[in-house]
C-alpha cells in the first residue's frame, strides 16, 4: 500500500530552519532516515524508500522556474570549512556549519579567491545556505567549483569551475540554494596530499569569491547538504511535472539520505509537492 505524503513548500528548498547538528528540518519534505519520527537524524543511518508518483507544481505567479526533488543527506556525511586559495588549504569548521549559531560560520573574506568549501562522502550538488550576515561591499564575483574532470574536453584532476542555476545573491541575508549544473559522474574522490585538509575518498565543492567583497566577506548560521533526484527548468507558472509519468518503468528505489523534498527557484506558499512512496 502506498503512503501519500502532500505539502506546499513556501521556500528555495529547506528555509532557515537552524537545527542543531543531527537533527532533519520539518521542512525538508518526507523524512525516512533512521531517526526517531521527531525528525532527529540517527547519525550515519540513512533510509530507503521507493518512490511511485511525485508531482510538484509551480505556484510562484512566474514562469520559467527550475524546480526538483532532492535529498537531503545526513550530517554525519559532510564537513565544512574555510577555504585559503594562497595556500590551497582547507580548515575544518564544521562545528559551526552544522550548528543553529548566527553568524558563526565564514562565507568570504576580503581576500580575492578565499571562500567556503563542503567535503561529502558521496557526490553531492545542492547547498542550503542561511545568510546572517550579508556580504558587505561591491565587486564580489563568487565562482562555484567541484573537485573532478572538466566538463567538456579533458584535462587533470582539479578544481573545475560549474555554473549554478539561479545563482544566490550573497549580498542579502537568508537562505541561499546553491544548485550546481553538475553531471557528478565527473566528480573525482579526493586523495591525500590533494590539497590541504583533503580528506581521502570524499568528494569537494568549492565556493569563493573571484572578486572579493570590498568591505567583508558575511557569514551564515546553517549549511544543508543534498543531492538532486530530478530537475525541471523553465517551468511555467501553475506548471506541474511528474519525473515518474505513466508509462514509466515503475517505483524508483531511493537508497540514501535522510528525507526526500522538493526545491523552486522562486519561492512561494502555494508551491506543492505530492508523493506516493512504499
Amino acid at each position: 500500500m502506498a503512503y501519500i505524503f502532500s505539502t506546499h513548500n513556501p521556500n528555495l528548498w529547506l528555509g532557515t530552519p537552524r537545527t542543531a547538528v543531527g537533527v532533519v528540518p520539518v521542512t525538508a519534505g518526507l523524512r525516512y532516515g533512521g531517526g526517531s519520527g521527531r525528525g532527529e537524524e540517527a547519525q550515519g543511518s540513512q533510509g530507503t524508500l521507493r518512490l511511485g508518483t511525485a508531482i510538484l507544481v509551480n505556484e510562484s505567479g512566474n514562469s520559467g522556474v527550475t524546480m526538483g526533488l532532492t535529498r537531503l543527506l545526513p550530517d554525519s556525511q559532510w564537513i565544512a570549512g574555510q577555504w585559503v586559495n594562497a595556500t590551497t588549504t582547507f580548515t575544518a569548521d564544521t562545528t559551526d556549519a552544522q550548528d543553529a549559531g548566527v553568524d558563526d560560520f565564514a562565507l568570504f573574506t576580503t581576500t580575492a579567491n578565499s571562500g567556503f568549501m563542503v567535503q561529502c562522502a558521496e557526490p553531492f550538488d545542492m547547498l542550503s545556505v542561511d545568510v546572517t550576515t550579508a556580504v558587505v561591499g561591491a565587486g564580489i564575483i563568487p565562482i562555484y567549483s567541484y573537485w573532478g574532470t572538466p566538463l567538456i574536453g579533458t584535462g587533470t584532476t582539479a578544481f573545475c569551475n560549474v555554473a549554478v542555476d539561479n545563482g544566490p545573491t550573497w549580498t542579502t541575508t537568508g537562505e541561499k540554494v546553491v544548485n550546481l549544473s553538475l553531471p557528478v559522474n565527473h566528480m573525482v574522490a579526493l586523495a591525500a596530499g590533494d590539497f590541504t585538509g583533503a580528506r581521502p575518498g570524499w568528494y569537494a565543492v568549492l565556493v569563493r569569491a573571484q572578486t572579493a567583497p570590498a568591505t567583508s566577506g558575511g557569514s551564515a548560521a546553517r549549511i544543508y547538504v543534498g543531492k538532486k533526484l530530478y530537475q525541471q527548468q523553465g517551468v511555467a507558472d501553475s506548471g506541474a511535472v511528474n519525473p515518474n509519468p505513466a508509462g514509466s518503468p515503475g517505483s524508483r528505489l531511493i537508497r540514501g539520505g535522510v528525507a526526500l523534498g522538493s526545491f523552486f527557484s522562486s519561492a512561494h506558499s502555494d508551491n506543492f509537492l505530492y508523493l506516493e512512496v512504499a
